[in-house]
């Protein structure tokens, strides 16, 4: 085997270990934005930018459904098969992905749906193919016992053997599937059905949410949520009723996943709400910090990790990290930090940025000195003392006192002007009071004394 061969067969298998081993979910006190953030699209070998279908399979590969085919992602690289080379794929637009708990994929395109076993795929046809000879699928879900169901287009269908059977008087289109309670929920247009004795019953959603398409359904905190394309709805008894979220009503939401923290995850064109049982975590806005546009699908796999569907960027995973990332979202005026430098208590961070300082405290940042009320824009140097900050720019240095009459004022006291035009690389308060001063022409000492 050629050596680069090896070194990613190697690679694929350690990723492939990783994603079989069971781990915590993300860490819920973190900020969309300060997970750590990687992306896949055509330039790492998915075959189209729409991420509209995810699952992964008993060996931990990662299985990706696009508008040009099917993907295997095994942590490195990605295996493309479509209905050119893989002729039991009817279709190349793969719609829905369903991993069973028999180890099993199932494959939904636009023409038909399709199984692998972890080695062939296979084609599922209707049993009354003259009737159907072709099935539009929008969802697949599995029930308590391992029965797989299939909406569509025509209604919905259930897998018995290697065949699709219709399941009689389910609504047309059946858009979506959840199983709940003890019974199945199937979304169409304007409501949600469930099988009863004798027919269907059928819950509209309320006006005026008119006839919006139900795109997918979830079971979360004890209740049903409904992603329409008229927002976000949750089942209140016997009816359903607007979740009532900031930026999920009356808009459509195509994402929704509910993992093994707790969260219910919502999104679609205008963003993405994390939403726990006492109510709204989060809403990062698509086109805010650490936003996503377009979100489709999204997965929790087996290392806790958070994969998101994107109509027009790919594929994104969200995991833990050692770090937290702040800035715009945190109030964070400038994304260039030069130096940092904590109060001696800790409460405080200042913060010194390439146009002014900030300080970071209770979570959020605030401006303290603009660039232009300094020596020089930049913040180079800090130095946090009790009683007031010492700022070394590239053109000398200033500071802020905390207290009395000047307190929050850029001032440079009179025996500084000893700095004027000189580069501030370093401040030191010694243990007999004396501050040190770093520059790019010697060091310089003051007494402490005026």
């Amino acid at each position: 085997m050629p050596v680069a061969r090896s070194i990613r067969v190697v690679l694929a298998l350690a990723v492939l270990l990783a994603w079989a081993l069971p781990t915590a979910a993300l860490q819920p006190d973190k900020a969309l934005h300060h997970y750590v953030r990687s992306t896949w699209s055509i330039e790492e070998g998915l075959p189209q930018i729409s991420a509209l279908a995810i699952a992964q399979d008993r060996r931990g590969y990662l299985w990706v459904g696009t508008q040009s085919g099917l993907a295997r992602f095994d942590g490195v690289r990605f295996e493309t098969f479509t209905s050119d080379d893989t002729p039991a794929l009817a279709g190349i637009w793969v719609r829905a992905l369903h991993a069973g708990r028999d180890g099993r994929l199932w494959i939904g395109t636009y023409k038909g749906l399709a199984v692998h076993d972890g080695r062939t795929f296979q084609p599922i046809a209707a049993a009354d193919p003259e009737r159907w000879p072709s099935l539009d699928i929008h969802a697949l879900a599995e029930d308590a016992q391992g029965q797989v169901w299939v909406a569509t287009q025509a209604g919905v269908f259930e897998v018995r053997g290697d065949t699709l059977h219709h399941v009689a008087g389910s609504p047309e289109p059946a858009l979506s599937l959840a199983w709940a309670d003890g019974r199945w929920a199937v979304g169409s247009r304007g409501a949600v059905h469930y099988p009863a004795p004798g027919g269907w019953h059928r819950d509209a959603l309320p006006a005026p949410a008119g006839d919006p398409p139900v795109n997918r359904l979830v079971h979360a905190h004890g209740r049903l949520w409904a992603a329409t394309a008229a927002g976000l709805y949750v089942q209140a008894g016997d009816a359903f009723a607007p979740a009532g979220f900031p930026g999920l009503h009356g808009v459509p939401v195509d994402l929704l996943l509910a993992d093994d923290d707790g969260n219910l995850w919502a999104g679609g064109d205008v963003g993405l709400a994390r939403i726990r049982r006492d109510g709204l975590a989060e809403f990062v806005p698509s086109d805010g910090p650490g936003g996503i546009p377009g979100l489709r699908v999204g997965l929790e796999d087996r290392e806790g990790n958070l994969w998101l569907g994107s109509q027009w960027e790919g594929l994104t995973r969200l995991r833990d990290g050692w770090t937290r990332r702040y800035g715009k979202a945190e109030g964070l005026p400038d994304p260039i930090v030069w130096s940092v430098a904590p109060d001696p208590d800790g409460r405080r961070i200042w913060v010194g940025m390439n146009d002014g300082v900030s300080v970071f405290e209770d979570g959020r940042f605030t401006t303290v000195a603009t660039g232009d009320a300094l020596p020089h824009p930049q913040g180079y140097n800090l130095l946090a003392e009790a009683d007031r900050l010492w700022i070394g720019t590239r053109r000398g240095l200033a500071m802020i006192d905390h207290a009395g009459p000047d307190a929050g004022t850029v001032r440079q006291p009179d025996w500084a002007g000893a700095l004027d035009g000189r580069q501030v690389n370093g401040l030191v308060r010694d243990a007999q009071g004396h501050l040190w001063i770093a520059t790019g022409d010697g060091l310089f000492e003051h007494d402490g004394r005026s």
